[in-house]
């Protein structure tokens, strides 16, 4: 309960919202926009959150949260789903470019697990379209 506690204070309801209204044409834009050296305080908001899903994936992986527990507080996952369908292809190319493939990885299965959640409720997730997802093909 307490981190569901963590999830429900009014700062990080603002913030989430503000992270709702981020916008990018790709990669090289997102980070001309959004990274630490240019946008400090939107970095600390998107890995405050980032990692507060990172966190909730490595315990449900082990096993120390039961994943429909999570997916009810959740709000039948739309969180996390939401979050990583805004963010994921960006984390995939930073996982890339930082040379760190696992990067943010608990945070892609806690959405890949709540995904399947609901899908076994017969609520499969539908993707909300956000401008500019887009990750550089390798050549």
């Amino acid at each position: 309960m307490q981190l569901f506690q963590q999830n429900i204070v009014k700062e990080r309801y603002i913030d989430n919202w503000k992270l709702t209204m981020m916008e990018w044409d790709d990669y090289d834009d997102f980070t001309r926009k959004y990274d630490s050296s240019v946008n400090l305080e939107n970095f600390a908001m998107r890995y405050h959150n980032w990692n507060f899903w990172e966190g909730m994936g490595l315990l449900l992986k082990k096993g120390l949260v039961d994943k429909e527990m999570i997916y009810y507080l959740l709000g039948g996952g739309f969180g996390v789903l939401f979050t990583w369908d805004k963010f994921g292809s960006v984390i995939k190319e930073m996982r890339v470019q930082l040379d760190l493939p696992e990067y943010f990885m608990w945070f892609e299965y806690l959405a890949e697990e709540m995904r399947k959640v609901a899908e076994e409720k017969g609520k499969p997730w539908k993707s909300v379209p956000n401008k500019g997802i887009l990750i550089r093909e390798n050549t």
